[in-house]
């Protein structure tokens, strides 16, 4: 009995030697093969020492003064007044005149047509005195007025009684026979006959008639 208890604490004191053997060993290679492996994967390290720059105790420079730009300069202008409404007239005076265009000359004066004139080689005709005129003793002075043609004759639609003799068969009388049988020397411009105006003094004496 003793004998096998001694044998079963000899195989289990050897076992336990092996074991703590083989764990010493395993833990040697690991950590050989650790090492190995870091330096393999990091290189050599460097090692660089930096001094700290020391700090400049100096204190900072001070901030600038504030700097005002000075208040710009002031001149008392005197108070000046302006008369607008003279300026204004002054103004419209000026462009007034400027517009004013001078006026045209005066067209060239032209000569006024010569009057008509009796023909000495056939002078007017004295009308026939009315029976009934002389009869009543009607008797006086009758103008006439009327438009002579280039030809001389008397144009018998224009003629009208500016002054009467006082007697209407009188008048009558004497305007027939200027439609009839006056003639004159026509009035003439620029030397060429145009028809003129003109009035003629027609006398009725009942001495003439009688005589």
């Amino acid at each position: 009995m003793n004998n096998t208890q001694s044998v079963i604490s000899g195989r289990a004191l050897g076992f336990g030697f092996v074991v703590l053997v083989h764990a010493g060993l395993f833990y040697a290679l690991m950590s050989g093969l650790s090492n190995t492996m870091v330096e393999l994967l990091t290189g050599p390290m460097e090692t660089e020492i930096i001094e700290e720059t020391a700090k400049d105790d100096a204190p900072p420079p001070p901030p600038p003064p504030d700097f005002k730009p000075p208040p710009p300069a002031f001149v008392d202008m005197p108070m000046i007044s302006f008369d607008t409404a003279a300026t204004t007239s002054a103004i419209q005076n000026v462009t007034n005149e400027v517009k004013k265009a001078p006026p045209p000359p005066p067209p060239p004066p032209t000569a006024a047509p010569t009057e008509p004139r009796q023909d000495p080689r056939r002078p007017i005709t004295q009308p026939e005195y009315p029976a009934t005129s002389v009869r009543l003793s009607e008797e006086g002075a009758v103008i006439l007025k009327f438009m002579v043609m280039p030809n001389g004759r008397v144009d018998g639609e224009t003629i009208s009684v500016v002054e009467s003799s006082g007697s209407e068969r009188l008048d009558k009388a004497a305007i027939t026979e200027a439609r009839k049988a006056w003639k004159f020397i026509p009035g003439t411009k620029d030397g060429k006959p145009v028809a003129v105006w003109h009035q003629f003094r027609v006398v009725f004496e009942l001495k003439k008639a009688r005589g």
